[in-house]
């Protein structure tokens, strides 16, 4: 992964403000904590460690659980950050599994033609993440990923 840098502050571009314009339906149409938060300019996921929201026109969507949402989902895996290129998520975790020394790795996700909202791990995947460090969250900036530490 070469067009990974790990960096101490990114400078805002523009000043982000927040508006709420919508009311929520129902109590179960937002998740109860927020795990991590996977993000680009068209879309948006919410992962609470059980199910998988979505931000669509100005709301939230239950989706559904994390694994109707990613196909051959790991559960031994703990997503610590994430971030979308080129369609795909690209999850960042650390792993313990029985027999196995704990890793961090990551998981590329591809999105599953004609399946809105349905990713499918991506075959070789998942590997060892090239760094050592603890990770905070993730965002990909100008085509370049920036992890935090």
């Amino acid at each position: 992964m070469p067009d990974m840098k790990t960096t101490n502050y990114i400078v805002p571009a523009e000043v982000i403000s927040t508006t709420t314009q919508t009311k929520i339906n129902s109590k179960h149409e937002c998740p109860d904590q927020i795990g991590i938060v996977i993000a680009s300019e068209e879309v948006t996921y919410i992962l609470d460690g059980s199910y998988v929201y979505k931000i669509q026109n100005q709301r939230v969507v239950k989706k559904g659980s994390i694994a109707d949402f990613f196909i051959q989902w790991d559960y031994s895996s703990s997503i610590d950050a994430g971030y979308i290129r080129n369609g795909s998520l690209i999850l960042l975790d650390f792993t313990c599994q029985d027999l196995i020394p704990c890793q961090k790795q990551v998981h590329i996700y591809d999105p599953i033609p004609m399946q809105p909202d349905k990713f499918k791990l991506r075959k070789d995947f998942s590997k060892k993440l090239p760094i050592d460090m603890i990770i905070y969250g993730a965002i990909m900036i100008n085509d370049k990923a920036y992890i935090f530490g």
